[in-house]
Parts: C-alpha cells; structure tokens; sequence
C-alpha cells in the first residue's frame, strides 16, 4: 500500500496534511520519529489531551487541523473559517466535531464537540511559527528535524482517532481570507469596566524588530496612568488564553504592538490602541476587524514608535475615558 501524503516540505516549512486518506501506518514513520514515540520523549510526551465540550455522541466525525501556525492567523484567519464550516452548512448537525491545537485555546471553539492539545513533545520543541506553517531552523539540518516531528505528530493523531469512531471527513489547516468565508462571534462576556487598562508587550525572537524596548512600555504605562487614571494590566504572551480574555472583556482598552494580541483585543470588543507597520493599517482597522471595535492606529514605515506617539494615538481612541487633566 503507497503511504499517504503527510506533510507538504519545502526548504525550511512543513504541513501537516490528514485529507483524503488520513490513516498513518508504522511504515510512513523514519527510524528517528519511530525513537522519538518509543524512547526520546517517553509516550507521556505523545499523549494528547482530550477536552470534551458537548455531550459525546455516535456521529461521524469531522477532525479539523492541526492548527501549527501563529496565534494572529489562528484569530483572523482560521477559527472563524471553521466556525462558518460548522454552523452554516448543517455540519454541526451531522457530524462529531474534533478541534486539534494550542493547549489553552478551546474557547475559541465553542462548537466543537472535543478539543484535543497539541501533544507536548512538539509544541515544546519550539519550532517557529509563521502564517499557517511551522519552520525548522538551520538550513536542511533544521527542515528534517522538523520533517521527524511532523511525522511523529501525525503518528500521535492516528492512535488518537482509532479511538472515537468512523472518520469521516478532515479540514486542513488553510487561511480562510474574507468575511463571506468566516463567522465571528465576540469572545467572552460583555462586563463592567473595572477600571483597568491591558498591555501586551511582545517579546518573540521571530522579527524581534518588532518588540518594543522595556523602558518604553514602562513610560507609557505611567503616562496613561497619570492622563487616565487607570491601572495597567500587563498580559504577556505565556498568559492563558482564557484569563487574557476575561481582562480585555473588563478593561476600558487595550495597548497592542503589531501581533496576534491586536486581534484577540479586537474580538473582545475592546477598544484598542494598535501599533504598527502602516501596510497593515488597514488590515486591522477594517479589513480583519470583524467585529467593528474602536481602534486607533498608530503606524510607522518602521518600528522606532515613540512613546508622545503611541500616548498621543490614545486620545484619538473613541470611548476612552476623559482626560484626568480636562476636568
């Protein structure tokens, strides 16, 4: 029997595929994935955890993903994708949903019927994340690295599905582009105002440029402070998801450099201060603000925003409270 596509390889970029005939057999494996189950990372590190979110039922079942790429795509350009899958076209009705990704992110599918983590031995390898993919470092080397991973991770996926039923059928990761493709609902409770303001200092290695020097985060904390009088939240990206939506949904805006937390704001209702390269201006003004949500942003040719700027982009913001100074 040929084995089944598993994964599409460029130089540096893996896939993981499961359509069509998604089954994995011992054969597709290399040596290295086959150690890596049995030995490297004990099976401790190949078990998925399972979360049941609905009532278990006998329906056939509909496995969506893996999700392997960045959290902002997931946000903007995935998990509403599927939403429209599910709750339009009659596919909840019919079939038992199972949601593969981050551990922690089950609130965005609310729909499913059972969210399964990201088994720890790959999202603890790190590998970087871009788009819809995941990339391994240091040239050939680091791609069949990740090529072991990859096959191991979809060796994991097989022994867990033996186990529900009648796979009936599977929808890869893909990047779904416009709102006629996606359904978007507001994440969270609506709350009252507690009086707080929420910061999300990025911090990742990948285009570091991007990250905004400490001091300046501090500097503008303590000016919105003093202009506000609101207290900062700092929310960093290890933060649980869960818990960073219920801060967002309590504070009157949210501070967010160019990244997956401008979105997560922006699906919350929150008013949010944005930052960022001006050719994504109207990415997150119009184009992927699904929701309609007050944003202000504040965009460069480069990154070098200076703390006046970003502070002055607040009092551009609608429903920001008023100036302690006016009164």
């Amino acid at each position: 029997m040929v084995p089944p596509r598993l994964f599409r390889k460029g130089r540096l970029r893996g896939e993981l595929h499961l359509g069509g005939d998604w089954k994995v057999w011992k054969s597709d494996l290399t040596r290295e994935a086959y150690d890596l189950i049995c030995y490297g990372k004990g099976s401790a590190a190949m078990q998925i955890k399972r979360h049941l979110l609905t009532p278990s039922s006998d329906k056939p079942v509909l496995f969506v993903g893996p999700w392997l790429g960045e959290f902002g795509w997931e946000l903007a350009r995935w998990q509403g994708g599927i939403r429209n899958v599910v709750m339009r076209t009659g596919v909840r009705d019919r079939y038992r949903v199972i949601v593969m990704g981050d551990p922690g992110h089950e609130v965005l599918y609310e729909y499913a019927d059972e969210y399964w983590d990201m088994p720890p031995f790959f999202w603890c390898a790190q590998f970087e994340r871009r788009c819809v993919s995941v990339y391994g470092e240091g040239g050939e080397e680091g791609a069949d690295l990740l090529v072991i991973y990859l096959r191991a991770l979809a060796f994991a996926v097989y022994k867990a599905l033996r186990g529900v039923g009648t796979v009936d059928r599977v929808l890869r990761a893909r990047p779904y582009r416009d709102q006629i493709e996606q359904l978007h609902i507001r994440l969270g409770q609506e709350e009252e105002r507690d009086g707080t303001f929420c910061l999300f200092p990025r911090t990742r290695q990948l285009n570091s440029h991007k990250n905004w020097p400490y001091e300046n985060w501090q500097g503008l904390a303590w000016d919105l402070v003093k202009e506000y009088g609101l207290f900062p939240v700092v929310l960093l990206e290890t933060t649980p998801l869960k818990e960073s939506i219920q801060y967002l949904c309590r504070a009157s805006f949210a501070v967010c450099p160019e990244s997956g937390a401008i979105f997560l704001s922006l699906l919350t209702g929150t008013p949010t201060l944005a930052f960022g390269h001006e050719r994504e201006r109207d990415r997150v003004t119009v184009n992927e603000n699904y929701l309609g949500t007050p944003v202000s942003y504040v965009s460069r040719q480069d990154y070098d925003h200076t703390v006046k700027e970003i502070f002055d982009g607040a009092a551009r913001l609608k429903f920001l409270p008023h100036s302690r100074a006016a009164v």
